[in-house]
């Protein structure tokens, strides 16, 4: 599902309910595959996996922690998010580069199966990946947040759910 969500992001692609149905079905049936075809070390290998999208998810997660606690405190008009062209707009330069950030540091932290970061080499092989790449990823989303207008995002917010509030309400 969000492999489709990420599709609508890149062009209009509509998301019903049988293209849903049928990415699930698609899944199942191959993470069926996986599961039956898998090595005797399955458990390790999934310990692996799990560990990269750690990796993977973490900065994303301090992104929008920090966005909806820190910095718009909650606000949000859910209309915009879904227009492209709104005042969110598609893409996002500040949480893509503190996402960046965050995934690149985080790094030379990582033990991901036989791959050790020298950091955590250091460590003698302790993953602190996660803290580090949560506390730099918010950290650089908040510093180039300061420039972020949010009055005017509120007005913009306001003049849009006004405009499409039906007469006489």
């Amino acid at each position: 599902l969000p492999l489709l969500s990420s599709l609508d992001s890149l062009g209009r692609f509509r998301l019903t309910v049988a293209r849903r149905i049928g990415a699930l079905c698609v899944v199942a049936v191959v993470s069926t595959a996986i599961a039956f075809g898998a090595s005797e070390n399955f458990v390790e290998e999934f310990g692996h996996f799990l560990s990269v999208l750690g990796t993977l998810f973490t900065p994303w997660t301090a992104v929008n922690l920090a966005d909806f606690y820190l910095v718009r405190r909650g606000r949000y008009s859910i209309r915009e998010i879904f227009n492209p062209r709104g005042i969110y707009r598609r893409w996002n330069w500040r949480g893509l580069l503190a996402y960046g950030t965050g995934f690149v540091v985080m790094l030379p932290f990582s033990v991901i199966g036989d791959a050790e970061g020298p950091m955590a080499r250091l460590l003698g092989g302790l993953d602190v990946s996660m803290p580090v790449g949560l506390f730099v990823a918010a950290g650089v989303y908040l510093l180039v947040c300061r420039s972020l207008d949010l009055s005017a995002e509120r007005l913009a917010v306001a003049a849009a759910d006004a405009g499409l509030e039906p007469e006489g309400t």
